[in-house]
This record gives C-alpha cells, structure tokens and sequence, in this order.
C-alpha cells in the first residue's frame, strides 16, 4: 500500500514539476518578449524634422556655399 502511495506522489511531483518548467519557458520565450513595447516620441521626432527641413531652406544657393 504504501509503495502505491509513494508511486502516485512520485508521479504527481514529476507531473508538477514538468508542468512548472513548461510554464516557466512559455512565460520566458512567448509572453515576456511579447510585452516589450518600444516607445517613439513623436514630438521630438517632429522637432528634428522640423529643424532639418528649416536648415535646408536656410542654407545658401551659391557655387561657395555648396563647396
């Protein structure tokens, strides 16, 4: 009796343990990547673009300036 006590312990901590690592490698390999989000500041973006396109109206049209 007891040996089929043991055996059925045995068999449900590998199971628990098995079902534990499996968990552990899907949070690690499929949701934690899944939750990095990138964030993009768009303001300053803008200001950048705003200030190459301000540049580029300002600059100067003659043969010394290009060179």
């Amino acid at each position: 009796m007891k040996q089929v006590l043991f055996g059925g312990a045995m068999s449900v901590c590998v199971s628990v343990l098995i079902t534990a690592c499996g968990l552990l490698a899907y949070d690690r390999l499929v949701v934690r990547p899944a939750q990095v989000i990138g964030v993009v500041d768009v303001a300053e973006i803008y200001r950048l673009k705003e200030a190459e396109f301000a540049a580029l109206l300002t600059r100067g049209n003659s043969d010394a300036d290009r060179q």
